[in-house]
């Protein structure tokens, strides 16, 4: 379940280069595990800084893993109460792709499209053929099933959501030299994003959270919520339901759009939870 790669290579000779390294970051905070991790017989490490002209990628790699973790955590959640994996590869959505593929998905919701050619800076990405389609997760551009080509400059990794998800992240601070921590993501505001198709629809979705260091969950100080949203051409609706006693330290979980997404949300919390 909880497995990565030592990103750079634990050992050996050489270290791998620049753009080696940016992609490998890349690929490795889309993984459960993700460490930096080498030893090597000259005494030399991997380290996030080592190519001064990548570390500001590599910075920005390791911030987009921190905002996910609220994602990352529920499926971790899954994995261990449910045995569902972290993990998926894209034919457990698309029966015809059984071939060999260099994406996966996190969760059923999250493809990944790792870049793994030198000087590669478009990908091609066979997408699973769900009903609605997929939306780019930074730019919320929409396409259908099947091959699409993606921009992928050095400083981009091409993730897409299924359409109807919704992805659990956090709102980290603006970049200020301050160090980035699991207890920053604990204090910083939570939110839903929700990617859904245009026009009339329901879509709904499963966020877990609680101390992160205590089996306390399983006695009911946890924090589970569900929520449901029906949808029109203007108009979403998100319904909230939260069960548990745990009261997390970032406050009421917010509900927003897909980039690009201009419709009028509104959020309808159980009135069990007040």
């Amino acid at each position: 379940m909880n497995f990565g790669h030592d990103v750079g290579g634990f050992a050996g000779t050489a270290r791998p280069g620049p753009e080696l390294f940016a992609r490998w970051v890349a690929n490795g905070v889309m993984h459960p595990r993700f460490t930096i991790h080498s030893w090597h017989n000259d005494g030399s490490v991997n380290e996030p800084w080592m190519y001064p002209e990548i570390t500001d990628i590599v910075r920005e790699m390791i911030r987009l893993r921190y905002r996910l973790i609220p994602f990352l955590y529920t499926l971790s959640y899954l994995a261990a109460e449910r045995r569902e994996p972290i993990v998926n590869p894209v034919f457990s959505l698309d029966d015809t792709l059984h071939e060999e593929s260099d994406d996966f998905l996190l969760g059923h919701d999250l493809l990944v499209a790792s870049v793994v050619e030198k000087g590669q800076t478009t990908r091609t990405v066979t997408l699973p053929h769900v009903s609605d389609g997929w939306f780019e997760f930074d730019t919320g551009v929409h396409h259908d099933p099947g091959t699409v080509t993606l921009e992928a400059p050095l400083d981009r990794l091409p993730l897409l959501v299924c359409a109807g998800a919704g992805i659990p992240q956090c709102e980290l601070p603006a970049p200020s030299g301050e160090i980035i921590t699991t207890r920053t993501v604990e204090n910083s505001p939570h939110r839903i994003v929700l990617y859904l198709p245009d026009g009339n629809g329901h879509s709904q979705g499963f966020f877990f959270d609680d101390d992160g260091h205590t089996n306390g969950y399983r006695q009911g100080h946890g924090y589970w919520l569900t929520w449901s949203a029906d949808h029109t051409d203007t108009t979403v609706i998100v319904h909230t339901h939260v069960e548990g006693d745990y009261q997390p330290s970032w406050g009421t979980m917010a509900f927003a759009l897909r980039p690009g997404d201009d419709r009028a949300i509104k959020v309808v919390a159980d009135a069990a939870q007040d």
